[in-house]
This record gives C-alpha cells, structure tokens and sequence, in this order.
C-alpha cells in the first residue's frame, strides 16, 4: 500500500468518529463570531462543519483581514461572492477558535 493509499484508509477508519466534534466546534464558532461587530454570520446555513459570515461595516476589507490572519498564523482566503467562511477540522481546537475570534474582535 502506498502513503495515499494509507491516508484513505485512515480517513475512512478515523474521521468519521471524531466528525461530530467538527460540528460542534463550527456551532461554538457561529455563536462567537455572532460577538464581532461588523459581521453578519450565516447561522441558517451552518448544517456541517463550514462557517458562512460576511463583513458588514467591518474595519477591515477582506484582503485586509487575510492578510492581517496571516500575521497571526492564520490561513483563510479572501471573499467568494461577498461571502467568507472558517472550517473547524480536526486540527482546529476550541483554544484556536478563541484565538480567531478574539483577533476578529481586535482587528483595525
């Protein structure tokens, strides 16, 4: 078996237990973004582990605010239709998430 073919198996035998802890994680960060003035967050589309919101008097525009993340090592991409989004997966603690959400409140 080859290394692609061990990460598929690993993905198939693995992931799916721990999948719910990625969903409640995108349900905790939907209801600490709603605290950020200047978003608007998708709450109604939050029915797997993405996190819709987007920037509505925000101080930041979205290239801004990638580029400030990154500063934080935080890696998110920029606007897709006016709309932006978090994915919590298994490498993202609720500690991270904190982490985001507070630099979310710091932004200038």
């Amino acid at each position: 078996m080859g290394i692609l073919g061990a990460a598929d198996i690993l993905a198939l035998q693995e992931m799916p237990k721990r999948l719910q802890e990625d969903h409640d994680n995108a349900k905790y960060l939907v209801t600490c973004l709603k605290e950020v003035k200047g978003l608007e967050v998708y709450e109604e589309r939050q029915q797997i582990n993405m996190v819709f919101f987007c920037l509505k008097g925000y101080p930041l525009d979205s290239g801004s605010l990638v580029r400030y993340m990154v500063n934080y090592d935080v890696r998110m991409n920029g606007e897709d239709n006016g709309m932006m989004r978090f994915v919590p997966h298994c490498y993202v603690s609720r500690e991270e998430i904190d982490k985001v959400v507070q630099l979310m409140k710091d932004a200038q």
